[in-house]
Protein backbone atom coordinates (compact mmCIF):
# COMPACT_ATOMS: atom_id res chain seq x y z
CA UNK A 1 0.00 0.00 0.00
CA UNK A 2 1.19 3.59 -0.50
CA UNK A 3 0.16 6.76 0.51
CA UNK A 4 0.56 10.89 -0.33
CA UNK A 5 -0.32 14.34 0.20
CA UNK A 6 -0.33 17.34 -2.17
CA UNK A 7 -1.85 20.43 -3.09
CA UNK A 8 -2.59 22.15 -6.13
CA UNK A 9 -1.06 25.44 -7.37
CA UNK A 10 -3.95 27.19 -5.75
CA UNK A 11 -3.34 28.31 -2.30
CA UNK A 12 -7.05 27.09 -1.43
CA UNK A 13 -8.28 24.74 1.46
CA UNK A 14 -10.03 22.61 -1.59
CA UNK A 15 -6.99 22.92 -3.50
CA UNK A 16 -5.57 19.85 -0.73
CA UNK A 17 -5.78 16.31 -1.32
CA UNK A 18 -4.53 12.93 -0.48
CA UNK A 19 -4.35 9.74 -2.30
CA UNK A 20 -4.72 6.22 -1.14
CA UNK A 21 -3.04 3.56 -3.08
CA UNK A 22 -3.84 5.41 -7.09
CA UNK A 23 -7.27 6.86 -5.63
CA UNK A 24 -8.22 10.43 -4.13
CA UNK A 25 -9.60 10.33 -0.81
CA UNK A 26 -12.24 13.04 0.15
CA UNK A 27 -10.35 14.12 3.24
CA UNK A 28 -6.91 15.46 3.56
CA UNK A 29 -4.83 15.23 6.24
CA UNK A 30 -0.96 15.35 7.00
CA UNK A 31 1.87 13.05 8.54
CA UNK A 32 0.39 9.54 7.01
CA UNK A 33 1.79 6.01 8.32
CA UNK A 34 1.06 2.95 7.93
CA UNK A 35 1.06 0.31 10.30
CA UNK A 36 4.28 -1.88 10.03
CA UNK A 37 1.91 -4.92 8.62
CA UNK A 38 0.19 -2.50 6.26
CA UNK A 39 -3.13 -2.96 7.89
CA UNK A 40 -3.78 0.20 9.22
CA UNK A 41 -3.71 4.24 7.93
CA UNK A 42 -2.71 6.76 11.03
CA UNK A 43 -2.95 10.14 9.68
CA UNK A 44 -3.46 13.42 11.69
CA UNK A 45 -5.65 16.64 10.80
CA UNK A 46 -5.29 19.92 11.83
CA UNK A 47 -8.28 21.93 12.56
CA UNK A 48 -7.85 25.85 12.48
CA UNK A 49 -8.51 27.96 14.96
CA UNK A 50 -10.90 31.19 15.44
CA UNK A 51 -9.54 34.02 15.17
CA UNK A 52 -10.67 37.09 17.82
CA UNK A 53 -9.99 38.36 21.21
CA UNK A 54 -8.50 36.30 22.50
CA UNK A 55 -7.47 33.73 19.41
CA UNK A 56 -9.04 30.38 19.99
CA UNK A 57 -6.23 27.89 18.95
CA UNK A 58 -6.97 25.04 16.85
CA UNK A 59 -6.91 21.53 17.86
CA UNK A 60 -5.45 17.86 15.91
CA UNK A 61 -7.57 14.99 15.20
CA UNK A 62 -5.64 11.40 15.03
CA UNK A 63 -7.32 9.09 12.67
CA UNK A 64 -7.34 5.64 11.76
CA UNK A 65 -8.59 4.64 8.68
CA UNK A 66 -9.88 8.21 8.44
CA UNK A 67 -12.09 7.89 10.93
CA UNK A 68 -11.25 10.30 13.56
CA UNK A 69 -10.17 8.50 17.31
CA UNK A 70 -8.07 11.29 19.05
CA UNK A 71 -8.64 15.13 19.64
CA UNK A 72 -6.02 17.56 20.87
CA UNK A 73 -5.13 20.89 21.54
CA UNK A 74 -1.45 19.42 20.61
CA UNK A 75 0.42 16.30 19.32
CA UNK A 76 3.41 17.07 21.35
CA UNK A 77 4.85 13.53 19.45
CA UNK A 78 5.05 11.25 16.46
CA UNK A 79 2.51 8.61 16.30
CA UNK A 80 3.89 5.53 17.98
CA UNK A 81 2.32 2.21 16.41
CA UNK A 82 3.10 -1.46 17.57
CA UNK A 83 4.56 -3.56 15.30
CA UNK A 84 1.40 -5.93 14.49
CA UNK A 85 -0.64 -2.74 13.94
CA UNK A 86 -3.05 -3.32 17.18
CA UNK A 87 -2.03 -0.16 19.52
CA UNK A 88 -0.39 3.16 19.04
CA UNK A 89 0.46 5.92 20.95
CA UNK A 90 1.74 9.43 20.98
CA UNK A 91 1.76 12.65 23.95
CA UNK A 92 -0.88 14.73 24.05
CA UNK A 93 -1.63 18.51 25.45
CA UNK A 94 -5.34 18.16 25.75
CA UNK A 95 -6.06 21.68 26.35
CA UNK A 96 -4.59 25.07 26.66
CA UNK A 97 -2.42 24.96 30.37
CA UNK A 98 -3.07 21.42 31.33
CA UNK A 99 -0.31 19.70 31.71
CA UNK A 100 0.74 16.82 28.44
CA UNK A 101 0.91 13.21 28.98
CA UNK A 102 1.35 10.08 26.63
CA UNK A 103 -1.99 8.30 25.42
CA UNK A 104 -2.04 4.64 24.27
CA UNK A 105 -4.91 3.85 22.37
CA UNK A 106 -6.37 7.38 23.57
CA UNK A 107 -5.93 6.26 27.45
CA UNK A 108 -3.55 8.32 29.68
CA UNK A 109 -0.47 6.37 30.58
CA UNK A 110 -0.05 6.90 34.63
CA UNK A 111 3.28 8.65 35.37
CA UNK A 112 3.89 10.85 32.45
CA UNK A 113 2.01 13.60 33.14
CA UNK A 114 4.02 16.89 32.74
CA UNK A 115 7.12 14.31 31.20
CA UNK A 116 8.96 14.68 28.10
CA UNK A 117 8.40 11.18 26.40
CA UNK A 118 11.66 10.47 24.64
CA UNK A 119 10.61 7.05 23.31
CA UNK A 120 8.03 4.21 22.85
CA UNK A 121 8.46 0.81 22.67
CA UNK A 122 6.22 -1.56 21.85
CA UNK A 123 7.48 -5.57 22.11
CA UNK A 124 7.39 -7.52 18.81
CA UNK A 125 4.27 -9.34 19.95
CA UNK A 126 2.19 -5.96 20.81
CA UNK A 127 1.41 -7.16 24.66
CA UNK A 128 4.37 -5.03 26.31
CA UNK A 129 5.22 -1.51 26.73
CA UNK A 130 8.20 1.05 27.33
CA UNK A 131 8.00 4.59 27.83
CA UNK A 132 11.58 6.44 27.83
CA UNK A 133 10.69 9.85 30.20
CA UNK A 134 12.64 12.93 31.34
CA UNK A 135 10.51 14.50 34.40
CA UNK A 136 8.85 17.45 34.42
CA UNK A 137 10.89 20.15 34.67
CA UNK A 138 13.86 18.38 34.75
CA UNK A 139 16.80 18.89 32.42
CA UNK A 140 18.70 15.75 33.24
CA UNK A 141 18.18 12.52 34.50
CA UNK A 142 15.66 9.74 32.65
CA UNK A 143 13.42 6.67 33.63
CA UNK A 144 11.74 4.12 32.40
CA UNK A 145 8.48 3.15 32.72
CA UNK A 146 8.02 -0.51 31.78
CA UNK A 147 4.59 -2.73 31.82
CA UNK A 148 2.93 0.50 33.85
CA UNK A 149 5.86 0.39 36.37
CA UNK A 150 7.98 3.51 36.84
CA UNK A 151 11.67 2.28 36.66
CA UNK A 152 15.02 3.75 38.82
CA UNK A 153 15.84 7.05 37.25
CA UNK A 154 19.14 7.61 35.74
CA UNK A 155 21.32 10.74 34.76
CA UNK A 156 21.35 9.44 31.11
CA UNK A 157 19.72 6.11 28.84
CA UNK A 158 20.72 5.91 25.54
CA UNK A 159 18.07 6.54 23.32
CA UNK A 160 19.25 6.07 20.00
CA UNK A 161 21.97 3.77 18.70
CA UNK A 162 25.92 5.53 19.12
CA UNK A 163 29.05 4.90 20.85
CA UNK A 164 27.61 2.99 23.50
CA UNK A 165 24.85 0.41 21.20
CA UNK A 166 22.27 -0.36 23.64
CA UNK A 167 19.73 1.80 23.03
CA UNK A 168 16.07 0.48 24.05
CA UNK A 169 14.40 -2.31 22.52
CA UNK A 170 12.87 -5.73 23.28
CA UNK A 171 14.07 -9.15 22.74
CA UNK A 172 12.65 -10.96 19.42
CA UNK A 173 10.71 -12.70 21.27
CA UNK A 174 9.32 -10.58 23.76
CA UNK A 175 10.39 -11.62 27.11
CA UNK A 176 12.75 -9.07 27.80
CA UNK A 177 13.12 -5.11 27.36
CA UNK A 178 16.72 -3.98 27.59
CA UNK A 179 18.32 -0.69 27.34
CA UNK A 180 22.07 1.20 28.21
CA UNK A 181 21.85 3.61 31.41
CA UNK A 182 24.37 5.90 32.97
CA UNK A 183 24.62 6.81 36.57
CA UNK A 184 28.09 8.98 37.80
CA UNK A 185 30.05 7.85 34.58
CA UNK A 186 29.23 4.25 35.02
CA UNK A 187 27.60 2.29 32.61
CA UNK A 188 24.93 -0.61 32.88
CA UNK A 189 23.12 -3.04 30.99
CA UNK A 190 19.32 -2.69 32.52
CA UNK A 191 17.47 -6.12 31.63
CA UNK A 192 13.81 -5.70 32.49
CA UNK A 193 14.40 -4.17 36.09
CA UNK A 194 17.78 -5.41 36.73
CA UNK A 195 21.12 -4.01 36.31
CA UNK A 196 24.33 -5.19 35.37
CA UNK A 197 27.39 -5.66 37.90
Amino acid sequence: HYAYIGQTTRDLPEGNWAVLDGRQVKYFCGDLQFATNARRLFSVLQIPGKWGTPPIPGAQVLLIDAKPVLKALYFNSQVWISPNGDHFAVAITPREGAPGFLTVDTKPVPGTEGAQIGGVYFSPDGKRLAVLCTPAGATTGRFMILDGKKQQKYQSIEAETGVFTFAPRFSADSSKFFYGATNNNVRYLVVNEEESD
